[in-house]
């Protein structure tokens, strides 16, 4: 935890930021139109190439974010289980 000690309150509400990142709803709905086509078959090669990019994005999003979690996790001395419940309130 000292490692952490030296996060000052703008890194720290930064961290948080990134830690409650979500898809934009216009990106959301994009991506659930592009697996329901994938799931049924009617995907094109243009529309699978799209749906590999968002995959792409929202794996580094959810990288970003687990890294967030991880380090505001260890600054406040929790679990990250028990800062994720922190978070959804």
């Amino acid at each position: 935890q000292t490692q952490y000690a030296n996060l000052d309150s703008n890194k720290l509400e930064e961290l948080m930021e990134i830690a409650h990142m979500t898809l934009p709803p216009k990106i959301e709905n994009r991506y659930q139109v592009l697996l329901g086509k994938k799931r049924d078959g009617s995907i094109t090669d243009n529309d699978q190439t799209e749906l590999e990019k968002m995959v792409d994005l929202i794996e580094e999003m959810d990288l970003k974010k687990a890294e967030a979690i991880y380090t505001i996790s260890k600054y406040k001395g929790i679990s990250g289980k028990k800062l994720l419940k922190q978070l959804k309130k």
